[in-house]
């Protein structure tokens, strides 16, 4: 399905003097997908919203590794009730910097 998207986003990181890292950013957006949906008799339009937190503290390596907690949650909502959702998780990352 083709679609036209539009999307803003939004985020912030502080670094903390205990070496804490923690940001958040914000996504906002809209699709609206080409052709009418089958049944509907119109284009399907869905409307979304995001938001991701992390956090991470420098000084807690393993092997030079940083391990970084992220849990993010997403809603979509749809003028086709089969495409209403939300989605809550959590992950944790290794990371290094070279």
């Amino acid at each position: 399905m083709q679609f036209d998207e539009y999307k803003a986003s939004l985020g912030a990181t502080k670094l903390w003097n205990s070496g804490l890292s923690t940001s958040v950013s914000l996504n906002l957006g809209q699709r609206g997908f080409i052709g009418d949906f089958p049944l509907l008799a119109k284009p399907r339009q869905d409307v979304f919203a995001g938001l991701t937190m992390t956090i991470h503290h420098n000084d807690f390596t393993y092997f030079g590794f940083t391990p970084n907690l992220s849990c993010s949650y997403l809603k979509n909502v749809s003028n086709v009730a089969l495409f209403d959702y939300s989605v809550s998780q959590c992950g944790v990352r290794i990371s290094r910097e070279f």
